[in-house]
């Protein structure tokens, strides 16, 4: 009897465990890869207008640009190309919104509400797959923090970023038309995820892109582990 409920405790255990994990990360050594980011489902509050600007400054001042959301997510996805390359040994990785023709053509086949393509446009022949940011949204909460100073406790109110992003990741030349997602929400003070930092967003010039390299890097550590859905908070 006790054999049994052993094995029933395993197997309830197992169906927990493939309700919460994606497919398994496929190899994407030698491959094409495109990234896209959608506008339309990037957000942040006010509290990032000033991190936004100290990390849009380093090493090539982009903080005069007029829109700071469409140079934030500039940067993002020309830092985030790079390191994804490096990362997955793959091949290329193509930035489809820095390329208008390709761009364009994933633009007009993407659909932001139901995260799939409806078909293959032909400008992006020749690429194994691709990754959209499906949501950047950026929020932050207050907390107090109480220490001691010459005898006395002093309480300092702290902004706190809290992230949420969602990869959708296509593979081309299929039939399937739906994407997988992975999606994490990310607290920069509660986050008990420590991980390497795969993704540098010049953390240590930064706090904003000391922020971005933790959000990314525990995001592919979850991806890696076949997980779907991550809560570092």
């Amino acid at each position: 009897m006790q054999h049994l409920f052993r094995l029933l405790l395993l197997f309830c255990v197992l169906i927990g465990s493939i309700t919460t994990r994606a497919q398994q990360p496929t190899d994407l050594k030698g491959k094409k890869l495109g990234f896209f980011i959608d506008s339309k489902t990037f957000s942040f509050d006010e509290t990032y207008y000033l991190p936004a600007a100290e990390f849009l400054k380093v090493e090539e001042d982009r903080s005069a640009g007029a829109k700071v959301k469409n140079e934030l997510m500039v940067r993002l996805g020309e830092i985030f190309v790079d390191q994804l390359q490096a990362a997955t040994e793959a091949d290329t990785v193509i930035f489809l919104n820095a390329d208008l023709r390709r761009g364009k053509a994933f633009r007009e086949v993407y659909t932001s509400g139901s995260k799939r393509m409806v078909k293959m446009p032909a400008a992006l022949q020749g690429i194994d797959e691709v990754w959209v940011m499906g949501k950047m949204e950026l929020t932050s909460r207050r907390e107090n923090l109480s220490y001691i100073r010459s005898n006395r406790i002093v309480t300092q109110r702290l902004v706190v970023k809290v992230g949420q992003m969602q990869m959708v990741h296509f593979t081309l030349g299929g039939n399937n038309s739906a994407g997988e997602t992975t999606q994490i929400i990310f607290d920069a003070r509660k986050s008990t995820c420590k991980v390497p930092r795969t993704f540098d967003f010049f953390a240590d010039s930064s706090s904003l892109g000391k922020f971005f390299s933790d959000l990314f890097s525990n995001w592919w550590s979850g991806y890696q582990q076949g997980i779907s859905n991550q809560e570092c908070r």
